[in-house]
């Protein structure tokens, strides 16, 4: 019975009576994907400010072209990293 009730006052939505008129009660959201949307903003905005890393700003442009010799071809799932007695990663070994 208690899961009844908890559910009824969540179908009500007391909390939508705080918002503000403006704001609309229900969100319609995009089936694109967050690569969409950058490939979007890519074509249409390809010399804008994409990302500031500390002072170096980059284009959408250029990330672009960043992302297609940077991104990872293959991976690999382990279950452990292999690292030496302080913990740094044995990178030679993530090679092999």
């Amino acid at each position: 019975m208690e899961t009844l009730s908890m559910l009824s006052v969540y179908d009500q939505k007391p909390w939508q009576k705080a918002y503000p008129k403006w704001l609309p009660k229900a969100l319609a959201f995009s089936e694109e994907t967050i690569l969409d949307r950058f490939c979007d903003s890519v074509s249409r905005y390809p010399d804008d400010p994409c990302i500031c890393y500390f002072s170096k700003t980059y284009s959408y442009k250029e990330i672009n072209r960043m992302a297609a010799y940077k991104y990872p071809r293959i991976v690999e799932i382990i279950e452990e990293v292999p690292k030496t007695i302080t913990g740094k990663f044995l990178r030679r070994k993530l090679r092999e």
